[in-house]
Formats: C-alpha cells, structure tokens, sequence
C-alpha cells in the first residue's frame, strides 16, 4: 500500500521501470505440494506463485502490460511444469517491466518490488533520488499510513535515502498477509452490495499476464500481446445479487 501511495501521490514521478520478483523454495514441506507440483492444477510456476509478484507490479505502478515475452527453465525435481520463469514487458505508456517467479534458488523467501520513476525510485524499502534528496520531513507529514515510519539514511554511495520502517513481505509463512482485513472485507462487500476493491475482473488481467508469459515462454520467447480477451464490463450489482 505505501509503495501504491507513493507512486499515485506523485513522489516518483512518472514509472518508466517496475519489476517484482517471488522467489520461494517451495518443495515437499509446503501443504500444498500435492497440487502445486503438477501441471494439472498448479499449471505453472507462475500461475500458483508468481502470480502475486504480477498482482503487485499491476497494483504498485498502476500501469498495465502491454506485451510479455518470457523465458523459462526447470532445476527443482518433483515439478512437472518449469521452475523458473523471467518475463520482460512493454507496460501502458514508455514503460518496461520485469517478473522473476522461481523455487530454484538457494536462498530465504524474497518478494521484491521496484520503482522506478523520472523523480524518485523505490527499491524494496529504501527511496532513493538522484538530482536532489526528497524532502522527508514533508513525505513524512503526508504520510496516511499511522503503522510506517520514515527514517534518513543513505544509499550504499553514501547519498542521502529515505529508509521505510514497516511490515514487509519477508516470510513464507506469510505472516505479513492481512488474511482476516481481506475475508472482513469481502464479506463486508457482499452484505452492502457493493463491488470489492479488488475483483474478479481485476483478477483476470494478473492471470492473462500468466497465461501470456507461459504461451510466450513455450515458444521461445515469442512476444505475446495482451489482452488475451476483450476486457470485461462490470454487470450491474443488481444483476450479481438476482
């Protein structure tokens, strides 16, 4: 939510590069090794996993993929379906984007998001500019998140960054997840009648990207425009409650 934030309240600029990544090795311990290792109902890496680094690319930059050409490989035994999968994107305007969904590495559960814009960039949890430092006591003043804190730092060159204290997507267990928030809210939505934040028709788009990615990565890296259908037009609630 603060990465959204801060890119919708213009404190990066105009997106000109996003990229998330899920890296996770998931083998036989995860609950869910019977179903996500097979191609019959895991489908893909991407489509039972990296599926939620596409969800946060669409969702942070608010841009939405044009054109994925992707590549893919297999390492981790028991899959039937790749294991890794890299997918470059033309995102809506000049923007590119980049997706990186694996259960290869050796190395703790990473989800990453970057953006990159022509004022600011978010590189996970540090903000970072280049002609001139952000003005954190402002960004701090603005900020509508009472659970994120700010705090000055500095980059790795020693330039002046903005280090962003909060909950982030670190475990696999994932603890950080607001599952009660979600389900309060769906139901919530049901009861009043009135459309969810996040929908069915949103969830289309991310699963297109998947299938998209899996059929370019098939054929070798063949672009792959999107969408695969015609967009979907919101029925009438009256209609989804009859």
């Amino acid at each position: 939510m603060r990465a959204r934030w801060l890119r919708s309240a213009g404190w990066l600029g105009e997106i000109r590069f996003a990229r998330t990544q899920y890296l996770s090795r998931v083998t036989d311990w995860y609950s869910g090794w019977a179903w996500v290792r097979t191609k019959e109902s895991g489908r893909s890496h991407l489509l039972s996993a990296g599926c939620h680094a596409v969800d946060a690319l669409r969702w942070c930059s608010g841009l939405e993929p044009m054109t994925v050409s992707a590549f893919h490989t297999r390492f981790t035994g028991g899959y039937e379906s790749p294991t890794s999968i890299v997918v470059n994107m033309t995102l809506e305007g000049k923007a590119l984007g980049h997706i990186a969904s694996s259960t290869d590495f050796m190395l703790p559960y990473s989800f990453l998001v970057e953006l990159m814009g022509d004022r600011a960039t978010l590189r996970q949890d540090l903000l970072q500019s280049l002609d001139a430092p952000l003005d954190a006591e402002r960004l701090a003043a603005a900020n509508p998140f009472p659970d994120v804190r700010l705090a000055a730092t500095t980059d790795p060159a020693g330039r002046p960054a903005i280090r962003i204290l909060c909950t982030m997507p670190d475990s696999a267990d994932v603890a950080h997840h607001p599952f009660q928030d979600e389900i309060d809210k769906l139901v919530a939505c049901v009861l009043e009648k009135r459309h969810t934040t996040i929908d069915v028709f949103d969830a289309q788009k991310t699963m297109e990207v998947c299938l998209a990615a899996d059929r370019s990565a098939e054929l070798g890296g063949t672009p792959v425009s999107l969408p695969l259908i015609e967009a979907t037009e919101y029925p009438p609630l009256s209609v989804i409650h009859d």
